[in-house]
């Protein structure tokens, strides 16, 4: 088959999770003698005309279309919150796309920078569309599913007046968030009423909330005409399929991960430093800076915390984490490593902290340290517990809690054999192979009943 991937951002510059997964699936179709490419978004380095905004390159033998973003409005698009989600300019391109290729079908693993407009080309164009979504995207737009408070969100309400609340509170100067908050929900969801149907109370706001509130309706029509949803986790089945209606469009597999490279950990020994181990986006809802104040607070010198990651992504973030960290020479930054080398990494680990504060998904990284052996320290998170069970293969603790993360690296530090304990209870998860091989039975399929319908 020829089979077209979609990604926000791809390597060589990006290499996280989702970017790992697509990889790993194109490698993987590649060998099994499918024709891949790959179409993906990417921060502009430079502003850049629209006729310049799309290009190619290869990477790694795969064909790369791109589409260079610029977080801007459009001659014919005059609305920012709508070009997240409908980007009328990427329509038209993979549209053509979609006529010069001719792919069999379109599988998606992430829309930001995007858009959902890609699932209308698909349609539009006959091609069959499916998707993995690696995180809450659909449902929210900032992926998270975070408060500014940091609780916890459902998800939009009926009118979304929960989303404009939220969105209006980060862009308010902080002496308007007060009175802000106060305002009652059905004020708030009467003037989203009237906005909606076209009153414009003011020039500059009135178009971006009405395209803010659209976003719910708009996503979950598109969400109907994929021809199959793979769900990774059920926190991700229970947040996207809200109201219970379970088809055969929705199918639940975790993620595989490349076995290859793995290495089984060797066993901790008694008295040995204890190796902990971060590895992924070094950003403030991935929680570095919960394990780094963790180790900072604890009085045990034979500790060693190795942060893996891109230090420039967010940079402002970084020099706060530095700061913290001041000269506590147990906490070190290891840069990034080639995604072949995880195996290596995680055997040179007695344990990997996972301190995410975000509704998170399950990382790809919690797959690849379960393969290795390497016992998890994670946040007690849906995404995280569906893998990681307390006190089996792992232990759980509270959501940005720092004292409770010191407690379990006390407990680590202060137990015989426990981290061997963890290690033996390990749970192997699905290779890329056998993940690759659901999927392409249901392209199969797919593919199969379109032709035979």
């Amino acid at each position: 088959m020829k089979v077209i991937l979609t990604v926000h951002q791809f390597f060589p510059e990006f290499g996280a999770g989702t970017e790992v997964l697509t990889y790993s699936v194109a490698k993987e179709l590649q060998r099994l003698g499918h024709t891949v490419k790959v179409f993906t978004g990417s921060p502009a380095k430079e502003d850049l005309p629209i006729s310049e905004r799309f290009d190619k390159y290869t990477y790694d033998g795969i064909e790369v279309y791109r589409y260079n973003h610029i977080y801007e409005r459009m001659p014919d698009q005059k609305l920012l919150m709508e070009l997240d989600y409908n980007n009328q300019l990427v329509y038209m391109y993979f549209k053509k796309l979609l006529a010069e290729e001719k792919p069999d079908i379109v599988h998606i693993f992430h829309l930001i920078r995007l858009s959902a407009s890609i699932i209308d080309a698909c349609t539009d164009s006959g091609v069959p569309v499916v998707m993995t979504p690696t995180d809450f995207w659909l449902k929210c737009i900032t992926c998270q599913l975070r408060l500014p408070d940091n609780s916890i969100c459902a998800g939009p309400d009926r009118d979304s007046a929960n989303c404009v609340r939220h969105i209006v509170q980060q862009n308010l100067p902080t002496i308007y968030e007060g009175p802000f908050k106060k305002v009652p929900k059905w004020m708030l969801s009467l003037a989203i009423f009237f906005i909606k149907r076209g009153l414009n109370v003011d020039r500059k706001f009135s178009g971006e909330l009405r395209a803010l509130v659209n976003r719910k309706e708009f996503l979950e029509k598109r969400m109907k005409r994929l021809d199959q949803l793979f769900i990774p986790t059920k926190i991700m089945q229970q947040v996207l399929l809200k109201d219970g209606s379970k088809t055969s469009k929705n199918m639940l597999i975790p993620f595989g991960i490349n076995m290859d490279n793995m290495t089984t950990i060797p066993k901790h020994r008694p008295g040995k430093k204890l190796v902990l181990g971060y590895i992924g986006t070094i950003s403030e809802h991935k929680g570095v800076h919960i394990v780094a104040a963790a180790v900072h607070r604890l009085a045990n010198r034979n500790v060693e915390l190795r942060i893996y990651g891109k230090q420039d992504d967010f940079l402002p973030y970084f020099e706060e984490l530095q700061t913290l960290i001041g000269d506590d020479d147990r906490i070190k930054f290891h840069g990034t490593f080639p995604n072949h080398e995880i195996g290596k990494i995680m055997s040179s680990l007695d344990a990997l902290v996972v301190p995410s504060i975000w509704y998170e998904n399950t990382p790809l990284v919690v797959y690849s340290a379960q393969a290795a052996g390497c016992p998890v320290l994670g946040s007690n998170m849906p995404g995280i517990a569906e893998v990681i069970h307390d006190g089996v293969n792992g232990f759980l603790f509270e959501p940005g809690n720092v004292s409770s993360l010191v407690m379990v690296l006390q407990k680590i530090l202060h137990g015989n054999g426990i981290l061997e304990k963890l290690r033996l209870n390990a749970v192997k998860p699905l290779s890329v192979q056998g993940y690759v091989a659901q999927l392409v039975n249901s392209y199969d399929d797919i593919v199969k009943n379109r032709i035979n319908p």
